[in-house]
């Protein structure tokens, strides 16, 4: 989606709130009125893109990454699955619970609105195109997800949002969402010396 591109401006939609026991690095807090239960409101510079975009090393890989500056520094972050195409039963996945995330376009909306939608995993796909594990996902394919997260059951990512399965011949059939596996992820992370250390497997 960036390849080819220019990044005019990244922006974050909501803040966000934390408890004091959630904060990692500890700074005074910043309750809304005295009394309260303390919370810290993350409060974000203007973000500006510091390094990349960088690519995965297979070109047909639609996938990148990028470092920014502006972040608050407890902004909390998505726990990378594990789960490589070669270690996973695909059995123990079918009818799982996955909540994903975009930004469709919603008419009469004055601004983006963050959409979240639940689906179940109804298939585990091996592609002919590449190695990396896809996901079916019982949502209908809306414009706006492309790229979102998916975030299982779990408690970690399951991946990121690409494509349709719809038949493109058919205007009643909506299809399913397919997810690419975190496998891509981490290796565009790793072959760019940008995989965070929480984010390393054992």
């Amino acid at each position: 989606m960036t390849e080819n591109n220019e990044l005019i401006k990244i922006e974050i939609q909501t803040g966000g709130y934390l408890f004091a026991d959630e904060l990692q690095v500890k700074v005074d807090t910043k309750a809304i009125l005295p009394g309260d239960i303390p919370i810290w409101r993350l409060t974000h510079d203007e973000l500006q893109l510091s390094e990349g975009p960088f690519y995965h090393e297979d070109d047909s890989i639609d996938v990148s990454a990028f470092k920014l500056d502006g972040l608050d520094i407890n902004t909390p972050s998505v726990v990378l699955g594990g789960h490589y195409d070669d270690w996973i039963n695909d059995l123990d996945w079918l009818l799982t619970k996955s909540t994903l995330y975009g930004f469709p376009p919603i008419p009469t909306s004055k601004f983006p609105v963050f959409v979240a939608v639940t689906g179940e995993i109804n298939a585990v796909v091996d592609t002919y195109r590449d190695r990396y594990v896809r996901f079916a996902v019982s949502a209908a394919p809306r414009g706006g997800f492309s790229g979102g997260l998916a975030y299982h059951e779990w408690g970690f990512a399951l991946g990121m949002i690409t494509e349709s399965l719809e038949f493109h011949s058919s205007k009643n059939e909506m299809g399913f969402l397919t997810v690419l596996g975190v496998e891509a992820l981490r290796e565009c992370l790793e072959q760019h010396h940008l995989l965070p250390t929480c984010q390393k497997l054992d």
